[in-house]
């Protein structure tokens, strides 16, 4: 329960900045310093909504500051 409650925690965290899955991509793609991103999915409208993240600018240093202040460690 209590890992639920802490993933229940980010998303909502995340959905502060936008759709969550959005949000997590762009952050991963432009903030975390991975050089790859994978995901999968059996939607092409959720296969679509992945890629326009990625096209999306990075975020501010101050929202990407009040992103990882909202992660878990």
């Amino acid at each position: 329960v209590a890992r639920l409650d802490a993933a229940r925690a980010v998303v909502a965290h995340l959905a502060t900045f936008g759709d969550p899955a959005e949000v997590a991509l762009r952050y991963l793609f432009h903030h975390s310093g991975c050089s790859a991103v994978l995901f999968a999915t059996t939607r092409l409208e959720h296969l679509e909504r992945n890629l326009r993240a990625f096209a999306l600018p990075p975020f501010s240093d101050a929202d990407a500051a009040r992103l990882r202040e909202g992660l878990p460690a």
